[in-house]
């Protein structure tokens, strides 16, 4: 009989690889999604900051209704960038999980063939235990 990892070794390499690729994937892809956030949250800061200029003067700046338009437009731009890492993200997720499952079937078909080879080496021990105690018995009625 083969060895019990004969063939499967390699496989589960190969998917063991592709799953830390695809967690590296993952990992990489939340902290863009932080680093958005990051941005997000300076451009509300530099609204309210704005916000509070245009109450505490009497006069309005066109100029700073002008820059409080185009933070809303940034803002805008900004959730849609953080929904589209968002939606990447969810699919990297689902990635990830099927990596998993098929180094997880590649590890109990291992597993598997592991058990069987040592049922067989069991059994081969047996035989040759039954064999050896036939010899002695057949050795003494003689």
């Amino acid at each position: 009989m083969n060895k019990p990892n004969h063939g499967l070794k390699t496989l589960l390499k190969y998917r063991k690889s592709i799953e830390e690729q695809q967690k590296i994937d993952l990992t990489n892809l939340m902290d863009k999604e932080q680093i958005e956030n990051e941005k997000l949250n300076d451009i509300k800061e530099s609204q309210r900051l704005i916000q509070k200029k245009l109450q505490t003067n009497k006069e309005k700046s066109c100029t700073y209704i002008a820059y409080l338009d185009g933070l809303s437009d940034q803002f805008a731009m900004q959730k849609n960038t953080i929904m589209d890492i968002k939606d990447k993200i969810i699919a990297k997720r689902q990635q990830v999980i099927e990596a998993s499952m098929a180094k997880k079937i590649i590890e109990k078909a291992q597993d598997k063939r592991i058990k069987e080879y040592n049922q067989f080496l069991i059994s081969q021990e047996n035989k040759i235990l039954d064999e050896m105690a036939t010899n002695r018995y057949s050795r003494k009625d003689k």
